[in-house]
């Protein structure tokens, strides 16, 4: 085998080498990626439960305060019917009176 033989042989050595070593190193870095992914899937299936829970609660929220709101009209239109129940009254009683 001549010089340049061997030289060209040790390159092709060299070479699958240096193609397995990428591969490996390709494959890890692929299952790394894989893994961070999934842990990413995952944290977003929690935010998103996290969500949907914040969500109903606010909605019950909601519903309680439009309730409140409700009965704090109902509130203020009783007593202005009755303000004016007492006014007309009152204005019974002085035109009774003359």
């Amino acid at each position: 085998m001549t010089k340049t033989e061997q030289e060209i042989a040790d390159l092709r050595v060299a070479l699958a080498k240096l193609a397995v070593a990428v591969e490996t190193g390709v494959e890890r870095d692929v299952n790394r990626i894989t893994a961070e992914l999934k842990a990413i899937a995952d944290a977003l299936i929690a935010i998103r439960e996290r969500v949907a829970r914040l969500e109903s609660t606010t909605s019950d929220m909601k519903k309680v305060m439009d309730e409140a709101d409700r009965r704090r009209s109902q509130l203020s239109l009783l007593v202005m019917g009755s303000a004016l129940t007492l006014i007309a009254n009152l204005a019974l009683l002085l035109l009774r009176a003359k």
